[in-house]
């Protein structure tokens, strides 16, 4: 991973989406996760930064993108 000029984490941190995406492509993010729950694939919602499970009866249906990497729980303010 390279290091970030400042006009680009600026530019980054204006847009939520562009930003999950840039973590997602540099491996912060994972981009697929499996249902702890029921084991189906979960779908990524970018909208409110889940992953949601694609199995409608099941109890998890939403898991943070932040879950498992180093900014759980953090504070960000793009992130949130």
């Amino acid at each position: 991973m390279s290091v970030l000029s400042r006009k680009c984490l600026d530019d980054l941190s204006s847009n939520d989406e562009e930003c999950n995406d840039y973590l997602v492509r540099n491996h912060v993010f994972y981009p697929t996760m499996e249902c702890p729950t029921c084991g189906r694939g979960m779908e990524k919602m970018n909208t409110k930064k889940v992953f949601r499970c694609l199995n409608m009866s099941c109890n998890n249906r939403e898991i943070s993108l932040r879950k498992g990497t180093f900014f759980m729980g953090a504070g960000c303010r793009v992130l949130k």
